[in-house]
């Protein structure tokens, strides 16, 4: 079965994203860069899962970067019970 056009289109983004974080982390990594290669490590991740979700494109690395996103997740969730407690105590 041959891909339409747009669907087409939206995986080559997905994998041309991916290719870029990978190639950012790199250039972060050269550069000593420890917030910069965490931006693109996690971009990559949050890209692979919505490879996997949307088209059903399965990486090598996909359980791994579901962690990641889990982390990721987790960790906001942190900051915003974090804000709205600070918050609380201004009221």
């Amino acid at each position: 079965m041959k891909l339409s056009k747009k669907s087409a289109a939206a995986i080559g983004s997905l994998v041309n994203s991916i290719m870029v974080d990978v190639m950012m982390q790199d250039s972060a990594k050269q550069q000593g860069d420890s917030d910069m290669l965490a931006r693109w490590l996690d971009n990559e991740a949050v890209n692979t899962c919505k490879l996997a979700d949307d088209w059903g494109i399965e990486l090598p690395t996909l359980a791994r970067k579901r962690e990641r996103v889990a982390e990721i997740e987790a960790a906001r969730a942190a900051r915003r019970a974090a804000v709205a407690n600070s918050m609380r105590a201004f009221a």
